[in-house]
């Protein structure tokens, strides 16, 4: 099959450098899973899914990325939903930049840095759930281009996001597990024992 018809791609955990035109006669993706571990390409602000950019919906990180390499998702309007695996330690610049659709971010616990306006454009942002224990250093508050949108962290380090001079900017910030704390603890208590 020629690559105009292919639909699904999967970048394997070895590739360490993509060629600007390399994925340019796949038109048509509408999927990408990216397990290379330590990536680049050229750094121009494109992806290098640029062909493809408006088509693919779906991009997932296989959980053994540690760098998401700068304009990596540049452009791709149709994707909803991002999730950061735990082993990535870096987020490069305007990785998701121009994401418009992207509705909600996971970001795992390994993540230390991420780079200037990496998810600016996504103004449809609604929810960033984001487990470092340590806020993530960031290059500037162009990072985010919707602060509206609900921010969840570990409850241990609420503050510190709160206080943080990027991550502070969000209007609602919550505990991760504050939906959980429902559950009845005092059963025992309660329970009459004279019948």
């Amino acid at each position: 099959t020629s690559e105009d018809n292919i639909k699904e791609i999967t970048i394997p955990w070895f590739v360490e450098y993509i060629k600007t035109n390399a994925l340019s006669k796949f038109i048509n993706l509408t999927s990408v899973k990216w397990e290379a571990i330590n990536c680049t390409f050229p750094y121009n602000l494109e992806s290098p899914f640029y062909a493809s950019k408006e088509n693919i919906t779906s991009f997932t990180f296989g959980d053994k990325v540690e760098t998401i390499p700068s304009s990596l998702c540049y452009g791709m309007t149709g994707l909803k939903e991002i999730n950061i695996p735990h082993s990535v330690t870096s987020i490069g610049s305007n990785t998701f930049n121009g994401c418009t659709d992207l509705r909600t971010i996971t970001i795992g616990e390994g993540v230390e840095s991420i780079g200037e306006n990496a998810f600016a454009g996504c103004k449809n942002l609604k929810q960033v759930t984001a487990y470092p224990m340590s806020v993530p250093e960031v290059e500037n508050e162009d990072v985010f281009a919707n602060y509206n949108a609900y921010l969840y962290v570990p409850c241990d380090v609420h503050e510190d996001y709160d206080l943080d001079d990027v991550f502070g900017n969000f209007k609602y910030i919550k505990c991760i597990e504050s939906e959980e704390v429902d559950a009845p603890e005092k059963v025992e208590i309660e329970v009459d024992e004279d019948n």
